[in-house]
């Protein structure tokens, strides 16, 4: 009974090692494991999405602040004047709402938009619409950004 034991205990483990290793999300082009706080991607747009999957987790999920569904929400409400990338734009105007993600707790939606906005700046601040750039580790999205470029 002993050995059936240590057997059963030495097998649940193996499958731990190996699930833990396993991507959390699908994806063939990448994805990010916060158990293990692992990028994996395979060319630079991906990457980018994941690197502001991993810099939001290391900084404690800004995207779920209320700091950040106001500043998302205020953006949206910004009218002329706008000069930033189109594809931002409409990407943002897109995401779910304030109050869906309150009421009905969407919250990875914004987690989404914050890696998603991200990537369309392609890790660059001045690509960013103005009201964001606060919520970004900049000096870890650098440090990121050294690491995984060999990737593509």
């Amino acid at each position: 009974m002993k050995k059936l034991t240590v057997l059963v205990t030495v097998v649940a483990l193996a499958l731990c090692v190996v699930f833990i290793n396993l991507p959390l999300r699908g994806g063939a082009l990448g994805d990010y494991n916060p158990i293990l706080r692992r990028i994996r991607c395979f060319d630079e747009r991906t990457c980018w999405h994941e690197v502001g999957h991993k810099v939001d987790h290391l900084n404690g999920w800004v995207s779920k602040s209320d700091e950040w569904i106001a500043a998302v929400e205020a953006y949206r409400n910004l009218r002329g004047g706008v000069s930033i990338q189109t594809g931002i734009r409409e990407m943002i105007m897109q995401a779910p709402r304030l109050d869906a993600w309150r009421v009905f707790g969407q919250r990875g939606g914004q987690i989404e938009l914050y890696a998603n906005i991200l990537m369309y700046c392609e890790g660059d601040p001045a690509m960013m619409p103005e009201i964001f750039i606060e919520f970004y580790d900049w000096e870890r999205i650098k440090e990121l950004e050294v690491l995984y470029s060999d990737n593509y």
